[in-house]
């Protein structure tokens, strides 16, 4: 019996090959369209992890010091008149900001005001600070100081209100005194044994407030005011501080260099970049760590302008913008905070009609104070202190409050303790 038998047919060696080369062809043309897809989807995933880093930066700075009740703020390193720049610690400035808001200040028995304060240091520049704790640039630390009120002697003086410096106006009579623009305020003065400095105790020193996650690729640079953060057109016009890395120009466009400039009006003047109660900006700039050049600093000059000290920074990299009023001290010259007992010229308590009890007076903010000092004469991009911004604040909620009357609330009946009503 004959059976039909199939033939069995397969693949040549010749056809797999073939097949194979098509095969490889496709893939080669599918790849070329998957990476740059790939390398795109990677950078945008990069920009928005940096740009949710420094808004969590920026977010952290505004809850710190958005309620802050009083603020000081040193752009160019810590300042105290009374020390030099070397000799000046964060202990004194600390101390300074307390005898200058809380001046004999006293608690509802009486007894010298207690409370904490905030130094918050957006670190620019590496350094060692008073040879004992590294301070890493593009952190961000934080110290918390116990304090206790002391209590000067008060004086009357006269101080320039253009530089709040304090001014000597012996021989000169009240007309020149005015015409001059001087303003007389209250003074405090320490003797160490009857008048004492508020006492300063450390709580917290240099506590780094950022996850270190945010450091891993990224570093940062913080600036004040009212800025932008532009494209640079003309290399030409920064030249690199000794020391630094050379400016090297792309010329695959691969990246670029963008500079922190002065907001501008439609006239092209810069708007002030000084920083206020009622608009408060800190600047945060992203960039990549993993290279000197990223970050340079320069000497900038523009035509017949003055020569000034900027830092430029290449792409990638990223300036996020935080504005803020600080209604809790913008309110401070409307409201009663603290009572203290009042002194007469000698320090010696004055006295109500009785003989007896001691007059209250409320506790004021001293006229001539600025709440930002600029410390131009420490300000070097090579000085180790001079490019870092300190922020020493208060909150209401971590002072022992008497009582607080803004101009809108009844006002005060009964001084702290019960006694007669403060002078309002």
């Amino acid at each position: 019996m004959n059976k039909n038998k199939k033939a069995l047919k397969g693949f040549t060696l010749i056809e797999l090959i073939i097949v194979l080369a098509i095969f490889s062809v496709i893939m080669v043309l599918v790849m070329s369209f998957i990476d740059p897809v790939s390398r795109l989807m990677t950078k945008t995933s990069i920009r928005e992890r940096t740009a949710a880093y420094v808004d969590n930066i920026g977010e952290y700075i505004d809850k710190s010091i958005r309620p802050a009740q009083n603020i000081v703020v040193y752009e160019h390193g810590l300042y105290s008149k009374d020390y030099t720049v070397d000799s000046c610690t964060e202990e004194i400035v600390v101390r300074d900001f307390v005898d200058t808001y809380y001046d004999g200040a006293i608690d509802d028995n009486l007894a010298p005001l207690t409370g904490k304060v905030h130094v918050l240091k957006l670190i620019n520049s590496s350094f060692q600070e008073e040879g004992a704790y590294d301070l890493e640039s593009g952190k961000i630390y934080e110290s918390v100081y116990d304090f206790t009120a002391g209590c000067g002697k008060p004086e009357k003086v006269y101080i320039d209100p253009s530089n709040y410096n304090e001014v000597d106006v012996t021989g000169m009579t009240e007309d020149q005194i005015t015409a001059a623009g001087y303003s007389q305020v209250d003074k405090r003065t320490y003797d160490g044994i009857s008048f004492n400095h508020a006492t300063v105790t450390v709580r917290a020193r240099n506590k780094s407030v950022i996850n270190d996650e945010h450091f891993e690729d990224y570093s940062y640079y913080y600036k004040l005011g009212m800025q932008i953060f532009s494209p640079i057109t003309n290399l030409s016009e920064y030249t690199p501080l000794d020391g630094e890395p050379a400016i090297v120009e792309s010329s695959n466009a691969k990246y670029f260099y963008s500079a922190i400039t002065s907001m501008k009006d439609s006239l092209n003047n810069p708007f002030s970049t000084d920083p206020s109660v009622e608009q408060f900006v800190v600047n945060v700039v992203s960039f990549l760590n993993d290279s000197a050049d990223n970050k340079i600093d320069c000497k900038y000059h523009e035509g017949d302008a003055d020569e000034e000290s900027v830092s430029i920074f290449k792409s990638p990299s990223n300036m996020s913008s935080v504005g803020m009023t600080l209604k809790n001290a913008e309110m401070q010259d409307n409201a009663i905070k603290f009572y203290r007992i009042k002194r007469n010229a000698s320090g010696d308590p004055e006295k109500e009609d009785d003989g007896v009890t001691d007059k209250i007076e409320k506790v004021t903010n001293q006229l001539g104070v600025s709440a930002f000092r600029e410390i131009t004469d420490t300000y070097y991009l090579d000085d180790a202190r001079g490019n870092n911004i300190y922020i020493v604040y208060t909150v209401p909620s971590e002072i022992k409050d008497t009582e607080w009357t803004d101009m809108n609330d009844i006002p005060v009946t009964t001084a702290p303790g019960g006694g007669p009503p403060p002078p309002l």
